[in-house]
């Protein structure tokens, strides 16, 4: 497979399948949790469980995407340049998140939740 270009491989059906069980599994629990737990602060500073599900939504439509596209040949970044970058990017996701969940009830977040989910499979 390493002389494949990227345009012609793809994520196996196992891998997606598998991802997709994961996934029912997650937003299964999801459902579990009352509405009331959904301010409860998390040990991630600053994050209650609506933070976190509103990034588990972020997640799963970022998977979704990259699903759908080619597997590249190689790696699009090395892994220090990855690992540097994380700080700036976990301030950005926790902005982002923190903005998402604001105002965002229980019931919503689930929904948006399972529609991700959907689309996965």
């Amino acid at each position: 497979m390493g002389g494949m270009s990227p345009t012609n491989r793809t994520v196996s059906a196992n891998v997606v399948e598998a991802c997709v069980r994961q996934w029912v599994r997650v937003a299964g629990a999801v459902e579990s949790v009352p509405d009331q737990a959904f301010d409860i602060v998390t040990r991630l500073p600053g994050w209650r469980v609506r933070e976190l599900v509103t990034h588990l939504i972020a997640c799963v439509d970022a998977i979704g995407t990259r699903l759908a596209e080619p597997v590249p040949d190689k790696p699009t970044v090395d892994l220090p340049r990855y690992l540097l970058a994380l700080p700036d990017a976990a301030a950005a996701i926790s902005l982002r998140e923190r903005g998402d969940a604001a105002g965002s009830e229980p019931a919503m977040l689930r929904l948006r939740l399972r529609e991700g989910v959907a689309q996965l499979a």
